[in-house]
């Protein structure tokens, strides 16, 4: 069966295997445990936010956020 979920929590819990895409790409395939061990992180969240942190992804967020907001920014 696959499961497909941004709900890494959950995805933690039930799933036997976990594989997590970039951009349309597989960066990690693995037991949650397997991942969480390999990248020394704590959840499953964790791994995936230490996978695709993407500088180039703040900045646009920012963009969007000026956007939107204009003359105001989200604090990190």
């Amino acid at each position: 069966m696959l499961y497909c979920s941004h709900i890494l929590e959950v995805v933690e819990r039930i799933c036997d295997r976990v594989i997590i895409l970039d951009k349309g790409r597989i960066i990690a395939d693995g037991t949650p445990a397997e991942q969480k061990t390999l990248m020394k992180q704590e959840s499953l969240e964790s791994v995936f936010q230490s996978l695709t942190s993407d500088e180039d992804a703040q900045a646009v967020s920012a963009a969007f956020l000026d956007a939107i907001h204009p003359g105001k920014r989200a604090r990190s």
